[in-house]
């Protein structure tokens, strides 16, 4: 039987539509059973009560359960919180630290960006006297060579054939002299 047959066989045994107790009528869910309607009644009420009984206990089970899971959950919870304060005071320290680091390295970046123009302004000046010591020697060079001839055309007394074969000689001479200042300042 159903719950709702057994309420309305017991509100059918308490009285019928006269009010008499103990008859059963047509509106009983057990009239005309074979069976003897009391005992039935009283087995499918005992069977009600108890289900209903067990079905209580069950909620109270389940509420004492989700008590002590939002208790337990309340727990976690107020860990978790203090965990993420933390985490929160860690990350705004890390914050001040790199704030810091940035202001050193805004620094480093500008003392290496005037270190950086100095040493090319340095190279430049270094180049440019490197080019000056070239030209300076180059011409040094032919200066000299320029003066052993005129010395020889001068002082001694050669042959126009000797006189011209030691002044291409002086003429090679110089040509190698400046080819090794070439050569040497190509290394550099």
């Amino acid at each position: 039987m159903t719950e709702e047959q057994i309420i309305k066989a017991l509100e059918c045994c308490v009285k019928d539509d006269e009010g008499v107790l103990g008859f059963c009528n047509k509106g009983c869910p057990l009239f005309s059973k074979d069976e003897d309607c009391p005992e039935l009644l009283r087995r499918n009420a005992l069977d009600l009560i108890n289900r209903q009984k067990a079905e209580v206990e069950e909620q109270h089970r389940k509420i004492d359960f989700l008590q002590a899971s939002k208790d337990l959950n309340q727990a976690e919870f107020d860990e978790v919180k203090a965990e993420l304060e933390l985490k929160k005071a860690e990350i705004e320290r890390l914050k001040e630290k790199n704030w810091w680091l940035e202001e050193q390295l805004e620094d480093t970046e500008q003392s290496n960006d005037k270190l950086c123009d100095i040493i090319d302004n340095k190279l430049k000046v270094i180049y440019k006297l490197h080019e000056q010591i070239k030209i300076a020697k180059s011409e040094a060079i032919k200066e000299f060579a320029d003066k052993v001839d005129h010395l020889i055309a001068t002082n001694i007394g050669v042959s126009n054939r000797s006189y011209n074969k030691l002044s291409a000689d002086i003429k090679d001479l110089v040509k190698e002299m400046e080819g090794e200042t070439k050569w040497n300042s190509m290394k550099m």
